[in-house]
């Protein structure tokens, strides 16, 4: 979707999701200090700035990354926060050392992107290569609920 506007109207259900799971998973994490946060795919800023920063320490710097020059600028206008920049980002881009350092970042964090991924072996390596040795990935998938097709077999 390249519609900014109207890409965000329908935030607020991304939004909740990944508010469920952080807080299922922030402890679970590793948080040593200054975390250097990379949320790729983060449209409009909407989860970035409304949901990851609660959840993090607030030390933390956080860069929200699209490859929608239309969902950066979105964000840009909409959102002004310290510890938040937006950069866009092809995390498919086999240039991507251009722009961005090899372990450059303590987490990444993606909501409701990796279905939309036409090369996941290039996102993963890439992903791998953005990360610290010891870094951590959180990734969130949408599933299909059909459980009434589901549980007659469980």
């Amino acid at each position: 979707m390249h519609n900014a506007e109207t890409f965000h109207k329908f935030t607020r259900y991304s939004c909740a999701a990944a508010k469920e799971i952080l807080i299922d998973v922030k402890d679970k994490l590793t948080w040593n200090g200054n975390e250097n946060i990379l949320d790729i795919g983060c449209g409009t800023g909407n989860v970035t700035v409304n949901v990851i920063t609660e959840y993090v320490p607030s030390d933390s710097t956080i860069i929200g990354a699209d490859i929608s020059d239309e969902m950066i600028k979105f964000a840009e206008n909409l959102y002004s926060h310290p510890r938040i920049t937006f950069k866009k980002m092809d995390i498919l881009d086999d240039n991507i050392w251009t722009s961005w350092n090899k372990g450059q970042f303590s987490k990444i964090m993606n909501f409701y992107l990796m279905h939309r991924i036409k090369d996941s072996r290039k996102a993963y390596s890439n992903m791998y290569n953005l990360i610290q040795p010891g870094g951590e990935v959180l990734m969130m998938f949408p599933i299909k609920q059909d459980l009434d097709k589901i549980t007659p077999h469980l």
